[in-house]
Protein backbone atom coordinates (compact mmCIF):
# COMPACT_ATOMS: atom_id res chain seq x y z
CA UNK A 1 0.00 0.00 0.00
CA UNK A 2 0.95 3.55 -1.09
CA UNK A 3 0.31 6.34 1.48
CA UNK A 4 0.91 9.87 0.95
CA UNK A 5 1.95 11.67 4.42
CA UNK A 6 0.81 15.55 4.01
CA UNK A 7 2.21 17.68 6.49
CA UNK A 8 1.20 21.26 7.41
CA UNK A 9 1.85 24.08 9.90
CA UNK A 10 -0.53 25.83 11.85
CA UNK A 11 -0.39 29.25 10.20
CA UNK A 12 -0.56 27.75 6.72
CA UNK A 13 -3.59 25.50 7.46
CA UNK A 14 -6.35 27.62 5.87
CA UNK A 15 -8.83 27.78 2.72
CA UNK A 16 -7.15 28.38 -0.56
CA UNK A 17 -4.09 26.98 -2.99
CA UNK A 18 -0.93 27.32 -1.71
CA UNK A 19 2.39 25.51 -2.33
CA UNK A 20 3.90 22.50 -0.79
CA UNK A 21 6.98 23.97 -0.25
CA UNK A 22 8.55 21.69 2.23
CA UNK A 23 8.47 24.08 4.71
CA UNK A 24 5.25 25.41 5.61
CA UNK A 25 3.36 22.44 3.81
CA UNK A 26 5.15 18.94 3.43
CA UNK A 27 4.33 16.01 1.29
CA UNK A 28 6.50 12.50 1.80
CA UNK A 29 5.33 9.05 0.10
CA UNK A 30 5.99 6.06 1.74
CA UNK A 31 5.13 2.32 1.27
CA UNK A 32 3.34 0.53 3.96
CA UNK A 33 3.64 -2.95 4.77
CA UNK A 34 0.12 -3.66 6.17
CA UNK A 35 1.07 -7.38 7.09
CA UNK A 36 4.10 -5.92 9.41
CA UNK A 37 3.04 -2.32 9.76
CA UNK A 38 6.46 -1.72 8.59
CA UNK A 39 7.42 1.18 5.89
CA UNK A 40 9.81 2.11 3.39
CA UNK A 41 10.48 5.99 2.24
CA UNK A 42 9.86 6.70 -1.65
CA UNK A 43 9.84 10.22 -2.31
CA UNK A 44 8.81 13.94 -1.87
CA UNK A 45 5.99 15.43 -3.42
CA UNK A 46 6.07 19.03 -4.97
CA UNK A 47 2.98 21.13 -6.07
CA UNK A 48 -0.23 22.72 -4.85
CA UNK A 49 -2.44 22.32 -1.63
CA UNK A 50 -6.06 23.70 -2.42
CA UNK A 51 -8.44 23.83 0.78
CA UNK A 52 -11.53 24.22 0.19
CA UNK A 53 -12.72 23.69 3.86
CA UNK A 54 -10.33 23.97 7.28
CA UNK A 55 -12.60 21.90 9.97
CA UNK A 56 -10.44 21.92 13.48
CA UNK A 57 -13.38 20.36 15.81
CA UNK A 58 -13.64 16.99 16.12
CA UNK A 59 -16.01 15.51 13.08
CA UNK A 60 -15.64 18.72 11.42
CA UNK A 61 -14.92 18.66 7.39
CA UNK A 62 -11.32 19.47 5.63
CA UNK A 63 -11.72 19.14 2.26
CA UNK A 64 -9.85 20.05 -0.91
CA UNK A 65 -7.16 19.01 -3.32
CA UNK A 66 -3.35 17.80 -4.22
CA UNK A 67 -1.45 18.21 -7.44
CA UNK A 68 1.76 17.57 -7.62
CA UNK A 69 5.00 15.35 -8.64
CA UNK A 70 6.43 12.60 -7.09
CA UNK A 71 10.17 13.04 -6.46
CA UNK A 72 11.16 8.82 -6.37
CA UNK A 73 14.82 8.65 -3.90
CA UNK A 74 14.29 4.72 -3.77
CA UNK A 75 18.19 4.78 -5.22
CA UNK A 76 18.89 6.33 -2.11
CA UNK A 77 21.63 4.15 0.76
CA UNK A 78 19.48 2.29 2.55
CA UNK A 79 15.97 2.60 0.78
Amino acid sequence: MTMLNLGITPGAYRIGTQDIDMTQIFGMIMEIDPSGGGFKFVGLMQGTLELDSVGTEKDSRVAGSIKGELFNFSGMAGQ
